[in-house]
């Protein structure tokens, strides 16, 4: 029987952002190092960050969140403000999270995995874990990520000072870090203008210049059970 297709198409809305630094021609003539590469160098760095940071502040606001393991009690906390700080991400907090990736069938990236983006505080107990597989001991066997520290259940782990920390929001004011688990097409980027570096022309008789970054993009949830939120003493 054939029967009828229907497609939908989500909306992701774009805004500008930017970031812009100013010299004066004073600097640019005294100083020792080439202070417009300098500032280059630097606006290329915050793009990155700002980038970045705003890719997982739409992830973060996923549905699914599970909490930190107790090696202890073998069981995770029943929430936010129960988090200890033994509560660690352990790979029995992974086999729950990649349960429900399964539970949603998220596709794998490229067909072959998840990933999981952690702080590394997380990344620090995940290696004592004697289950955890460390990137070094499958390297070879495909292209390794930046920042790729390990692989469990089919997940690979991308280590980053960029995860959230929620200071004093568990148990006891303990810290609560989080780490997202996501397959492919969890979420959508678009890109109206990509990133570009501009000079702000001459100003005061060509004695000051500015240098900014400047794109227009946005980013949204397309398929919020294709993420997991991991919660964390």
């Amino acid at each position: 029987t054939v029967e009828a297709m229907s497609t939908t198409a989500p909306t992701i809305t774009v805004t500008e952002h930017g970031k812009a630094v100013g010299v004066t021609e004073y600097l640019l003539q005294t100083a020792f190092t080439d202070v417009m590469a300098d500032a280059a160098t630097l606006l290329g760095h915050n793009f990155g960050k700002k980038e970045d940071t705003d890719l997982r502040n739409t992830v973060v606001t996923c549905s699914n969140v599970k909490y930190g393991w107790n090696p202890t009690t073998k069981a995770a906390a029943a929430g936010r403000s129960s988090l200890l700080a033994v509560d660690v991400l352990s790979t029995d907090l992974i086999k729950d999270a990649v349960e429900t990736l399964n539970t949603y069938d998220a596709p794998k990236v490229g067909g072959e995995f998840w990933v999981c983006f952690i702080h590394p505080h997380q990344a620090r107990g995940l290696r004592d874990d004697a289950n955890w597989v460390a990137a070094n001991q499958y390297a070879g066997s495909r292209a390794i990520f930046l920042g790729e520290c390990g692989m469990y259940e089919d997940v690979i782990f991308i280590e980053t000072t960029n995860m959230p920390i929620l200071t004093g929001s568990g148990s006891g004011a303990a810290n609560v870090y989080q780490a997202l688990m996501f397959g492919d097409m969890a979420y959508g980027y678009a890109i109206s203008l990509p990133v570009e570096l501009r000079d702000n022309g001459v100003q005061d008789f060509n004695r000051r210049h500015a240098l900014g970054w400047y794109s227009i993009y946005g980013s949204g949830l397309l398929q919020d059970n294709f993420i997991v939120r991991l919660e964390t003493g």
